[in-house]
């Protein structure tokens, strides 16, 4: 999962707007904002990110539990529903 640098809370925004800029261009005109000496590090670095997301997409976490597995104290989960559903074990789904 991406982070964002360790920046102050100021150098952040910039970073953020660079973000912005270079995730939506150059599809979207976004408007130029004026940058001080200070910030442009922060912008330019928010700006390269903000590109290669947009190029290759925005990393996320890949989360898959596997629901057949035993219970991690060694005792199998038993799902519990209501008398009118019946566990079809092939399907795992109700009817």
């Amino acid at each position: 999962m991406p982070y964002f640098p360790p920046y102050s809370e100021e150098s952040l925004q910039y970073y953020l707007w660079g973000l912005r800029k270079g995730f939506l261009r150059p599809d979207y005109a976004v408007p130029d904002i004026e940058i001080p000496e200070e910030q442009t590090e922060p912008y330019n670095q928010g700006v390269l990110a903000g590109e290669n997301y947009g190029a290759n997409g925005y990393p996320v976490d890949q989360v898959c539990y596997d629901l057949n597995a035993p219970h991690r104290w060694g005792k199998t989960p038993t799902p519990t529903f209501p008398s009118t559903c019946k566990l079809k074990p092939s399907t795992r789904s109700c009817n």
